[in-house]
């Protein structure tokens, strides 16, 4: 016969072999064991301008990037380094000598931020980052388009002059002097959520780019061939980006 002392040590002996297991299923974070994640990410664009421009209005423009991402370490802080393809829509109507018209400056270029990113949280699911880094970028190719809204009170014999100069201008490509003005850099910095999905994780991410300088010389000749659209192209702005990923460990356990 069991002597009735006994239970009460089985109850205990059984409390102490589970309740560890079930306790770290139930808190377990997401783990980060692979040193290496690789992924894409792609979203849409879109162009804030941060400075005013006489006799000029600026409207919103929606365009498209898409990438490779490689995500390097283990932690919370780890490297991001990206190659994207980004497209920078920039569109204005100008008043200028009594003239109206509309233009748009489209350019496709590459993009390579080079991003420390910082994970915080503790969920099994999800978790918040912060990502920030310089980035490069190198214009692939840019073109431009202008449609005449009113002559104003120009004298009509110049009239033919300017719509031949405008229709000039429209759907022009630019013509640049080998690699002078193709290249920019600056600094780029975001915010976002990864959720575990699958094999890997699916990024949500907002991000800002703001150019400091480029490799256009005093001498060069502007692209698009008139001052005008090198008044909107060169105006201080931050292109935000909105985009979401997938990132797929390799390697680890």
């Amino acid at each position: 016969m069991i002597s009735k002392s006994i239970f009460p040590v089985l109850i205990l002996y059984s409390s102490v072999q589970l309740s560890p297991v079930e306790s770290v299923a139930q808190t377990k974070p997401m783990q980060y064991d692979s040193k290496l994640r690789i992924g894409v990410r792609a979203g849409g664009n879109s162009v804030l301008p941060l400075e005013a421009v006489d006799n000029a209005t600026y409207y919103p423009t929606v365009s498209f990037h898409g990438g490779l991402v490689a995500n390097v370490g283990r932690g919370c802080l780890t490297f991001q380094p990206e190659v994207n393809y980004s497209q920078r829509h920039i569109r204005a109507d100008f008043n200028q000598q009594g003239i109206s018209l509309s233009a748009k400056v489209m350019t496709n270029r590459i993009e390579v931020p080079l991003l420390a990113k910082a994970t915080f949280g503790h969920s099994s699911n999800a978790r918040f980052f912060i990502n920030a880094g310089p980035y490069g970028a190198y214009v692939l190719s840019e073109r431009y388009k202008a449609n005449l809204i009113s002559f104003g009170n120009t004298n009509p014999a110049l009239r033919p002059i300017i719509e031949s100069v405008i229709a000039g201008l429209n759907n022009k490509k630019a013509t640049f002097s080998g690699n002078d003005g193709r290249i920019s850099y600056g600094l780029a910095g975001g915010l976002g959520v990864v959720i575990k999905a699958g094999p890997g994780q699916v990024t949500l991410e907002g991000r800002a780019l703001y150019q400091l300088g480029d490799n256009t010389s005093t001498s060069a000749p502007d692209p698009s061939g008139i001052s005008l659209t090198a008044t909107i192209r060169d105006t201080k702005y931050a292109l935000l980006q909105a985009s979401i990923g997938y990132l797929i460990p390799i390697g680890g356990h």
